[in-house]
């Protein structure tokens, strides 16, 4: 009886074993602007291997498993030319591969490859006018540049353009987004600029600015005559600061909510451009680019702070500031001084050899 008893426990336990048996898969996808699907090829190895276009699914698999995933190619579609931004969850990080792993704590893994578009240009032969368009419907609005550069906690403006096409704008409604992550910030609203952060642009006019959630910036605006049509007005002017962290490539969504002409019509079709930042690396200490810190940038740190403005000083301004402040000043010109003859542990510079 205890034998029978025991045999009908193993063959519970197998039966139960096998309807709780936990699935591992990744799922990955690409995107382009407003969560327009983009199908790129990612190549996968690690424990299990291939090549495959976006969208697809890694498994489901029976155990963990752990894949580097790569982009393969930059990818054209339709009228834009696109070009890989970064892989999300990890936005901020430019690189075309990323490992991941689907275990116990993350069975069901989802990863996005996000893409900006370099430079629109008109449609050509090869990609004709969508024909259930009706013509001069389409509008599309984007910042400029799309791939901008700057230095850690510079201020900086960021310019809005909409493409009105062959009819006037006289409405919008935009919002501007990027990523917050953890123990970093990007970059923020200047909100001490124009309405909050916000100046119209040279064709522009702006109603309201919302910039009080951290990595989003909504906007909207309305003239009663509308201004263009013309493929290139100048919205608005947002200002921003960057962050004190390096950046090497960061995705900022613009989403359209909508785009109107003075007869309060809605444009059939309306198009964001994501465009991207990066926040460059500084050298702290080394302010004239010569691979030293010496008493040469103890010297030019103090012309600056005396208002010289020594060409020699090439790096960006904040290169001077060797305690961390934020400000170059004749404290940071003593300290680089100190620390060229090794009396100076400064929290901005390198450790001395």
């Amino acid at each position: 009886m205890k034998k029978k008893i025991m045999i009908v426990c193993i063959i519970l336990y197998s039966i139960l074993s096998v309807f709780s048996q936990t699935e591992y898969s990744i799922q990955v996808s690409a995107r382009w602007m407003e969560n327009t699907p983009v199908g790129v090829e990612v190549e996968y190895t690690g424990d299990y291997n291939g090549i495959e276009t976006t969208p697809f699914t890694i498994g489901p698999y029976n155990e963990p498993f752990t894949v580097t995933l790569t982009i393969l190619e930059d990818h054209i579609w339709q009228w834009a030319e696109l070009r890989f931004s970064c892989w999300d969850p990890i936005c901020g990080d430019s690189n075309l591969s990323i490992t991941v792993t689907a275990d116990q704590a993350t069975p069901d893994v989802s990863l996005l490859a996000h893409y900006f578009n370099i430079e629109p240009t008109p449609p050509g032969p090869t990609s004709p006018p969508d024909p259930t368009i009706p013509p001069g419907s389409e509008g599309s609005i984007e910042l400029r540049p799309a791939d901008l550069t700057v230095n850690p906690s510079d201020a900086f403006p960021w310019e809005v353009y909409a493409d009105s096409g062959a009819r006037k704008l006289a409405g919008y409604g935009i919002e501007i987004t990027w990523p917050m992550p953890q123990g970093g910030v990007i970059m923020y609203v200047d909100s001490s600029i124009g309405n909050s952060g916000v100046e119209a642009g040279a064709d522009g006019f702006i109603a309201a600015v919302n910039a009080n959630t951290p990595g989003v910036l909504t906007i909207s605006g309305f003239d009663t005559l509308g201004v263009g049509p013309s493929s290139n007005l100048h919205l608005l002017t947002a200002h921003f600061i960057a962050g004190d962290t390096p950046v090497s490539g960061a995705l900022v969504s613009l989403r359209v909510d909508s785009m109107i002409d003075e007869t309060a019509s809605a444009f059939d079709v309306v198009r964001g451009m994501d465009a991207v930042i990066r926040i460059q690396e500084i050298s702290y200490g080394d302010v004239n680019e010569d691979g030293a810190i010496d008493i040469i940038d103890a010297l030019l740190v103090a012309q600056y702070y005396v208002g010289l403005n020594p060409a020699a000083y090439t790096a960006p301004l904040l290169a001077g500031d060797s305690n961390a402040d934020y400000v170059v000043d004749i404290i940071d010109a003593l300290n680089i001084a100190q620390y060229y003859v090794g009396t100076c542990h400064c929290p901005n510079l390198p450790p001395k050899e």
